[in-house]
């Protein structure tokens, strides 16, 4: 037994006294019974420490609530909960990753702390206070579930999962008795898995009762993480006692992985680097957007125009003697893996010094963009820019250039956490500066909503909003920050106007947005918004359709990858493809005329093992199918469906990878056959 375990059992014993000298005040006449159950208890409570080997936060079997009964706690007023919003402080400390005994690969838990001081100047009182808060991990893995709560014995209260990371902290009525002011209790507790970066702890603690206005804990309304302690120790900052990971210094980092400078970019920071770039030193000229012009071209008139505006130079319509800068169509040539080959967005830019001109040739309006963009990241060096325009010296140069990929993507989530709308151009605007061609739009998850769709209002009004309401009538849960309103970036989605312009604006800078809704599993915030009683009552009063993605007969118990327990909408219903259809007509609708859609992402991953077991209409179709016996064999099922649908409107299909796998038991995954499903 080590120290821990010593200071943990002594700590039990004392709250066990306790619990028993309060049982006298209510039980005098048992009072021997009760010292006999209290010494049991005791010596059990070793027993089981020593069987287990590991450190003991707690049960979720509480001896003395079930032979006395719980003590019940008056309600909390809203004065008790605004003093412990505003004097109480949180602490979250990462105590021991190495707690579990197990190396890496190998599952386990660690320990951590969660303690509250008072510093104010009043007691909070032993009343039925609830703390929520975000755990990222599941919480007691070894003891999981506990519908009834999780008796933490440290401390005196009670955990409770309420959904995802959403947690509740409540007084267990027989063993708190109040925070006094200067005094600190310290929650213990096992997490799964292992906790190495203070980002892994979310802001916003809430505290509220049954009938009163939940607050935000103010110490940790703190995006800093300033409430999380330090990870200072290896147990702290390592996964396992044989992680040979390590967290290098910003120093150490450029120490380990600095390259040698390429010869051909000591010139010019261009990124990414171009596949050829000769410069003649020699001779230079001197470039001013004051009184240098643009010559106009017909077909290129949106790349020179958007160019123009940026640099604020003037349009010309034919070419001056001097200082222009002028674009000609024309095929051109790169070497791409050693490979000669004729690229639609290739491009060469050259400088000439003898007539003070800028030449681009490319063959197709991407190839401009991109040679504007490779002139921009030029000129718009810090030496270069002045109170009245652009001043450089440019040497003689030629930059020929060709993308290696055709898919140069990055993947952007707004719906676990909402990125408004001027950000997003922002970000499309950084793409367009280093050539990428793709924005995944990750739309829908568990934790939100983010696209106005047409007659389905509850899918933003519902889904679109995180907020303190537990029915999840008019919000759903808090989740990864957010809070107990609806103010923060767990909150908010785009109108079909938005949506609009962010295509606009991404279809001008040569970006292809791709739309993904995320199915059959990820998808809470759909279901809780399609499955809400007050909405599916009104859509029956106004006579809207009403649909249903979830079975009403399905009895399926599990839990997802980031413990939800209803967030996988139901392949084996026809009703399930009316909504998935609705979502893509209405999607197809916003692109026509921007940027016409062509690519649709389902998402599929991370489906939750046993999803539908109890589905009635699962059963149902196994009976009628029988090529349909796994949870493999309905997803198939699922795609298969979805990509007919999707080959239907000329649209190619895509999925995150363990979407399209089938596992075996020792876990090691098989794809499915390519040819089984449809694609554009």
């Amino acid at each position: 037994m080590n120290i821990y375990d010593v200071n943990v059992a002594n700590f039990e014993i004392m709250t066990i006294c306790r619990r028993y000298r309060s049982g006298i005040k209510h039980h005098v006449s048992r009072n021997k019974l009760y010292g006999v159950v209290v010494a049991v208890a005791v010596v059990v409570l070793f027993t089981f420490r020593s069987f287990k080997g590991q450190p003991f936060t707690g049960s979720k079997f509480d001896v003395y609530t079930h032979i006395f009964g719980d003590y019940p706690l008056p309600e909390a007023t809203q004065h008790v909960i605004n003093q412990f919003a505003e004097n109480v402080h949180l602490n979250i400390s990462v105590l021991d990753n190495f707690a579990s005994g197990q190396t890496m690969y190998h599952g386990g838990y660690y320990l951590t702390s969660i303690s509250l001081f008072n510093s104010g100047t009043e007691l909070i009182p032993a009343v039925r206070w609830q703390l929520y808060g975000y755990l990222l991990r599941l919480a007691e893995p070894l003891s999981y579930p506990y519908p009834d709560g999780f008796n933490i014995y440290d401390c005196g209260l009670k955990l409770f999962l309420v959904e995802g990371c959403l947690y509740k902290f409540e007084p267990a009525g027989n063993a708190f008795f109040g925070l006094k002011p200067g005094e600190r209790i310290t929650c213990t507790i096992k997490l799964a898995a292992f906790q190495i970066a203070r980002t892994d702890s979310m802001p916003r603690w809430y505290v509220t009762g049954d009938a009163v206005a939940p607050k935000v804990v103010a110490n940790t309304d703190d995006e800093s993480l300033s409430f999380v302690s330090d990870f200072t120790e290896p147990k702290q900052y390592k996964r396992r006692i044989d992680d040979i990971a390590h967290p290098y210094s910003p120093a150490e980092r450029y120490s380990r992985y600095k390259a040698k400078r390429s010869e051909t970019i000591t010139t010019f920071k261009i990124i990414p680097t171009p596949l050829e770039l000769k410069v003649n030193d020699r001779s230079e000229l001197h470039f001013n957007t004051n009184n240098w012009v643009i010559v106009k071209s017909e077909i290129f008139l949106r790349e020179v125009q958007s160019f123009a505006d940026g640099m604020q130079m003037k349009i010309v319509k034919s070419k001056p003697n001097r200082r222009y800068i002028q674009i000609i169509k024309s095929p051109v040539m790169v070497t791409i893996n050693k490979t000669p080959v004729q690229h639609p967005e290739a491009y060469t830019l050259t400088s000439d010094p003898q007539t003070e001109s800028i030449t681009i040739q490319a063959s197709s309006d991407k190839g401009v963009f991109y040679a504007l963009q490779t002139f921009s990241s030029i000129v718009f060096a810090p030496e270069a820019l002045t109170n009245v325009g652009i001043m450089l010296r440019l040497p003689g140069f030629t930059v020929t250039d060709g993308p290696r990929y055709n898919y140069r993507g990055l993947h952007l989530d707004v719906a676990r956490n909402f990125i408004e709308i001027d950000q997003v151009l922002k970000i499309l605007d950084v793409m367009s500066m280093y050539k990428l061609n793709k924005l995944h739009l990750h739309l829908s998850d568990d934790e939100g909503w983010r696209l106005e769709i047409p007659d389905v209002p509850e899918l933003t009004n519902i889904g679109g909003s995180r907020c303190h309401d537990l029915e999840e009538q008019e919000c759903i849960l808090p989740m990864l920050g957010s809070g107990p309103y609806s103010n923060t970036s767990g909150s908010g989605y785009y109108t079909v106007r938005d949506y609009k312009e962010i295509l606009a604006y991404a279809d001008a800078r040569k970006i292809e947005v791709i739309p993904e809704f995320d199915m059959p599993g990820h998808s809470r915030a759909a279901i809780k918004s399609i499955h809400a009683k007050k909405q599916r009552y009104m859509r029956k009063e106004t006579k809207k359709k009403i649909y249903s993605i979830v079975d009403d007969n399905d009895s399926s118990v599990f839990r997802s990858g980031q413990n939800f327990g209803q967030n996988v909408v139901n392949p084996c219903m026809p009703s399930t493809y009316d909504f998935v259809q609705k979502i893509i007509q209405e999607v197809m609708k916003m692109h026509q005329g921007v940027q016409p859609l062509s690519f649709y992402h389902f998402g599929g991953d991370e489906v939750a093992d046993g999803g539908w077991k109890g589905s009635q209409a699962c059963k149902e179709l196994k009976e009628k199918r029988s090529d349909i016996k796994t949870q493999f064999d309905i997803m198939k099922y699922f795609i298969n469906n979805l990509t007919k649908m999707l080959a239907q409107e000329g649209l190619s299909v895509g999925a995150w990878e363990d979407a399209m796998l089938e596992y075996d038991s020792s876990g090691f995954g098989t794809p499915f056959p390519r040819k089984s499903f449809q694609n554009k």
